[in-house]
């Protein structure tokens, strides 16, 4: 069950908000040393697998996707938060 890692912020999936997106710091390489050094927390603070919800990212930082299928049978089209790949959090 994600919990966004930023400190002060209390979003988690227990919120039950299907506009909250959750997203994993990444795992390797120099996107991921952005992402710790804009989180600001020691990584021994971090949790097993840190994730950060949409709220500290730039709409820019997202790519918008429709669900096609749905779309094209007549039904609600379903929006998801897909972070673009250099996506890096600002928002603290």
């Amino acid at each position: 069950m994600p919990y966004c890692c930023a400190v002060g912020c209390n979003n988690d999936s227990k919120n039950k908000k299907p506009s909250i997106s959750f997203h994993r710091v990444p795992l390797q390489g120099e996107i991921r040393k952005k992402w710790l050094i804009a989180i600001k927390r020691p990584k021994a603070n971090l949790p097993k697998e840190p994730y950060l919800c949409l709220a500290h990212f730039e709409p820019n930082c997202f790519n918008e996707s429709v669900d096609l299928q749905n779309e094209l049978m007549g039904g609600k089209t379903k929006r998801r938060r897909e972070l673009k790949s250099e996506a890096v959090p600002t928002k603290f």
